[in-house]
């Protein structure tokens, strides 16, 4: 029973529940992969002819044409699902390595999924409490396909370890550059592909080795910092600061500020312009 989904351009998450003594039918994906990592419970998976019991943060990928099913033997059984469609796992490795391949995972090995769940859960939170602006959900697509391609292996594995690693560090001055001169427009990962010709997804992991946040963590704490300067002055709403500074929201604007400032924008205003 799926008891939570949400549906992102290239990718599916869902928590899957299984009660006890019960079990789903034989089943695939179509030209899904589908990566299951158990959080409660320890459930017993049949892989095509293949049968294994799983612990806790167990990563198994179920790729595109093979057949799986799962079995609560014992107690309830919860899984943590992500199913990424496959062109975008071949597209993401493809921009990494310059290589095009069919990728083909080995179901289970010895990969522990919990950085995994961490990430997906603090998504699924950050999803309830307000919209989600584009360049955020490229982010997480992709941080979230790198992972998976680098902790589970198959037959990307000795391309990718060998080429995923490398640093270029003029190409992060090029993106910064373009960032503080376009702060106050729409920017997407798209937008900063294009802008730089790097790929999205070697910006995305470039950036993170080098600056140790995310593309659009950045961006808005570049955006709240022109806030905050503007704010300073009486001749602006916080809503005109807002649109000013490239927030596409109030809403977007307000958590941003109150993250890196430890207060609302309100409240900030008042105490600099009193």
């Amino acid at each position: 029973m799926i008891i939570m989904e949400s549906r992102l351009k290239n990718m599916v998450l869902g928590i899957y529940e299984l009660g006890n003594k019960t079990a789903d039918d034989m089943h695939g994906h179509g030209s899904m992969y589908q990566v299951s990592i158990p959080v409660y419970g320890n459930p017993h998976m049949q892989f095509n002819d293949q049968h294994k019991n799983l612990m806790k943060y167990d990563v198994t990928v179920v790729s595109p044409g093979d057949q799986h099913r799962n079995f609560a033997d014992k107690e309830k059984i919860r899984l943590m699902l992500v199913s990424v469609d496959q062109a975008f796992f071949n597209t993401v490795f493809s921009e990494i390595t310059g290589e095009k391949k069919l990728i083909e995972f080995m179901p289970w090995g010895h990969a522990n999924g919990e950085g995994i769940i961490k990430q997906v859960d603090q998504f699924f939170k950050r999803t309830l409490l307000s919209p989600v602006e584009e360049v955020e959900l490229e982010d997480f697509e992709h941080s979230i396909a790198e992972k998976i391609l680098t902790i589970q292996k198959g037959s990307h594995s000795s391309k990718w370890d060998r080429d995923h690693i490398s640093i270029q560090q003029p190409i992060i001055k090029l993106v910064l550059e373009f960032i503080h001169d376009h702060y106050d427009k729409p920017l997407t990962l798209q937008i900063l592909s294009t802008a730089t010709g790097i790929s999205k997804t070697h910006l995305n992991r470039l950036f993170r080795q080098e600056l140790g946040k995310s593309i659009s963590d950045y961006i808005n704490h570049i955006r709240t910092k022109k806030a905050e300067q503007l704010m300073k002055g009486k001749q602006f709403t916080l809503t005109e600061i807002a649109f000013e500074s490239g927030f596409g929201s109030i809403s977007t604007f307000e958590r941003a500020f109150q993250k890196y400032y430890g207060m609302t924008p309100s409240q900030y205003k008042k105490i600099v312009t009193f």
